[in-house]
């Protein structure tokens, strides 16, 4: 009866008259409510306004041979806006120094961090002499902080093996969490911003911590899958604990993972809409749910639709396929599958011609080669309805030219070097210092002074 709960979490399809009449024949009523179901997706996939959180600066670096230089940030933000995308990852801190750290200064000089633009940073980074992890502010967060970069994707790791999970508990994660998203709102929010800061909890480990140590709890959910079938109930108990904290700091959302891409559609499905169905329960409908699958076995893009006709909202990811291993599910065919189904909204928020055409030119950028010629969407070889795919629009609805989410940070026809930086996107001068310092600046030693990924 997985169908019946499903349908009931997805979506709730009208009454139909042959419900009391096949109730006891339990083959054909399955049949008829799966019917019923695959109607509800549809249109959910129809209707859904897709939150799409783009990560293009990170994903196709992320275990690559070629990594970026500044000048490749800079062409590949420069896509990301042409293409009609208005919120973007543009680093990720942590105690050491990488390219990320001269970017985030880089944007900062030029006066163009501004409102929509995210930051992964770690939940905790040190530990006392019991293994707990302390609540001090992380560098990531402080580094957040110096540079103006208000949005913070808060990264939990729930298998590390540093930690003593017998005194830390389910408590003190919640309490640890809830301090994050805090600090967040109290000290990353700017005045002049067009809105105040904001956090998503990215359950990054999740699934391996469950499988691992079945006693932990969880909160970016990398291994979402794995703790979906070892503890269900701890998932959704965290997150309705979430879902009613103090709005005024409660975070903008979920987002999760499945780094295997091995799991399929029928198994995320259900568990999808059991997430949704506790955030909805717990008053918190306006969150957003967030997918990343990564390539493996031809599943991804098809996972990524059936999460977000189960429950999810969006997803974070790449505009093209480049990431690490085999690569993952970009936002690119994601959103053309979309359109292909008669989404409004994608046919009017998002310019697909240019974001194909930026998917080409950033794989050229991050790999030093073309698109593989069978790549599906973007490849040489992708044969697209040509009566809908063209610079004129799809569909008879015309691309907007300027997207007008582009129009948040850059004018018409302006690029990021001719225009004057908004007022929103001004910071203090004075923050400089303060910057190249924590550049600097190491963890001081014992467990703490590790990457915490290096640990799981």
């Amino acid at each position: 009866m997985k169908a019946t709960m499903l349908a009931s979490r997805v979506a709730q399809p009208a009454h139909k008259e042959w419900e009391a009449e096949l109730e006891d024949d339990p083959i054909i009523y399955e049949e008829a409510v799966l019917d019923d179901l695959r109607d509800a997706k549809l249109e959910r996939l129809r209707t859904l306004q897709p939150f799409v959180l783009d990560n293009s600066l990170r994903e196709t670096s992320v275990a690559a041979i070629r990594n970026h230089t500044l000048k490749d940030k800079w062409s590949i933000i420069r896509m990301i806006k042409e293409s009609g995308l208005n919120q973007f990852i543009i680093a990720s801190f942590n105690a050491m120094k990488q390219v990320d750290d001269q970017f985030a200064l880089d944007m900062k000089d030029k006066g163009v961090i501004c409102s929509n633009c995210y930051a992964f940073c770690e939940g905790w980074e040190q530990w006392d002499a019991n293994r707990v992890p302390k609540k001090e502010a992380t560098l990531g967060l402080q580094k957040m902080k110096a540079y103006g970069i208000q949005n913070a994707l808060i990264e939990c790791n729930f298998a590390c093996r540093q930690t003593d999970w017998s005194k830390f508990g389910e408590d003190g994660l919640f309490a640890l969490i809830t301090e994050r998203c805090r600090y967040v709102r109290r000290e990353l929010s700017l005045p002049h911003r067009l809105r105040p800061a904001a956090s998503f909890i990215n359950i990054r480990d999740f699934t391996t911590a469950m499988v691992e140590v079945p006693d932990r709890l969880p909160c970016h959910i990398r291994d979402f899958t794995t703790a979906m079938v070892e503890v269900p109930d701890r998932v959704l108990r965290t997150v309705g604990r979430i879902g009613r904290m103090d709005p005024e700091y409660r975070p903008a959302g979920l987002m999760f993972e499945d780094p295997s891409g091995g799991k399929f559609p029928f198994e995320l499905a259900p568990w999808v809409a059991s997430v949704r169905k506790a955030m909805d329960d717990a008053g918190w409908m306006e969150g957003h749910f967030l997918v990343h699958i990564h390539r493996n076995y031809g599943l991804a893009q098809a996972l990524v639709l059936e999460c977000l006709a189960s429950g999810a909202d969006g997803v974070w990811a790449a505009i093209c396929d480049e990431g690490a291993a085999t690569g993952h599910a970009g936002s690119l065919a994601t959103l053309v599958n979309l359109a292909r189904l008669g989404n409004p909204h994608v046919r009017k928020q998002f310019n697909l011609v240019r974001m194909r055409n930026s998917a080409v030119r950033m794989t050229k950028l991050v790999t030093g080669a073309e698109p593989h010629p069978r790549t599906e969407v973007y490849g040489r070889r992708a044969e697209l309805d040509r009566e809908w795919w063209n610079e004129d629009g799809w569909g008879g609805i015309p691309f907007p030219v300027n997207p007008p989410t582009a129009k948040v940070r850059y004018g018409e026809g302006k690029t990021i070097d001719e225009e004057e930086p908004l007022e929103e996107c001004c910071f203090p001068e004075d923050k400089l210092q303060q910057v190249k310092s924590l550049c600097d600046a190491e963890v001081p030693g014992t467990p703490g002074s590790r990457r915490v990924d290096a640990c799981s």
